[in-house]
């Protein structure tokens, strides 16, 4: 299955339109008719409100799979959701200090 079929999969099972869909994420309805025929696919920023607003995984609507780290996926989507554009560039220098900091270390991805 590609992500065009997971996407249109997920807006079904939503219940809602494309046009509802466009309100909620900010996406316009020509991208999202882009996305249902797999004529591109939609960039990590619009990956994270899309799967909001669908009610699904990024992960699962992007590869089709479910990782063991779903549920801290979503906690993490809906905190950098929640804070204001300054607050979520403050969480993503964070977030890039902490891999460098790891890198350095020589710890690697902790699993």
């Amino acid at each position: 299955m590609e992500f065009k079929d997971r996407f249109n999969q997920a807006l079904e099972a939503s219940g809602k339109t494309r046009a509802q869909v466009s309100r909620e994420t900010g996406i316009s309805e020509p991208m999202l008719h882009y996305y249902s025929k797999g004529e591109t696919l939609p960039k990590y920023g619009k990956l994270l409100v899309l799967s909001q607003a669908l009610n699904v995984s990024p992960s699962w609507l992007m590869y089709g799979e479910e990782f063991h780290y779903v549920a801290n996926e979503q906690r993490i989507l809906d905190i950098y959701l929640g804070l204001a554009r300054k607050r979520q560039e403050q969480l993503i220098s964070f977030g890039e200090y902490l891999l460098e900091e790891q890198k350095e270390a020589h710890d690697g991805p902790q699993n």
